[in-house]
């Protein structure tokens, strides 16, 4: 994944405002993964990083425009990235020397020779995936796909049987409960 590391040990106590517009945070993950998105002209960041006495508040939003599919239809959807997002990283270790290699907790803060660095581009991915809902959809009149024949039914009915029954459920149909 694409990394885009910051330094950290001068910023003022007021924080320091980053745009960020550079495409690689989010398209190579995108390819990396093969996922299903497109993203349409540009995605941006606007980032805001503030020191605090244990780390660093970070807070931005995330702009743009993708193409995915509609979790009913599969058709392309267009989706608007409107997000907003508050975070804080740690410079105190939560853990002690008994228990690192037990640690699942991911940190986007390295120190290198006394100096702090956020990895801000694995900050906006997570974001940004975040940002994406998890069963998108075309809009809220969708009718999907037929579970029989596979028609898109915004399109055109399908000559299926009207089946009322689920037939995964169907196999209960026949059982008897003693009273």
């Amino acid at each position: 994944m694409f990394e885009l590391w910051l330094e950290l040990t001068n910023i003022p106590s007021e924080g320091v405002y980053y745009t960020i517009n550079d495409q690689r945070i989010w398209q190579q993950p995108i390819n990396d993964f093969e996922l299903p998105y497109k993203i349409i002209g540009s995605v941006l960041a606007d980032v805001h990083i503030q020191p605090q006495s244990e780390g660093y508040l970070i807070q931005g939003s995330i702009n743009g425009e993708i193409v995915l599919p509609c979790s009913r239809c599969a058709e392309p959807t267009n989706l608007e990235l409107n997000d907003n997002f508050k975070i804080f990283e740690s410079v105190i270790s939560p853990l002690n020397e008994d228990n690192i290699s037990e640690s699942a907790e991911v940190t986007y803060l390295r120190k290198l020779s006394g100096i702090f660095e956020l990895d801000i581009a694995g900050i906006l991915w997570e974001q940004f995936i975040l940002t994406i809902p998890m069963k998108p959809i075309c809009s809220e009149e969708c009718l999907g796909l037929c579970p029989h024949c596979g028609h898109n039914l915004n399109y055109e009915t399908c000559q299926c049987p009207d089946l009322q029954e689920d037939l995964q459920m169907a196999v209960f149909k026949n059982i008897k409960l003693k009273q």
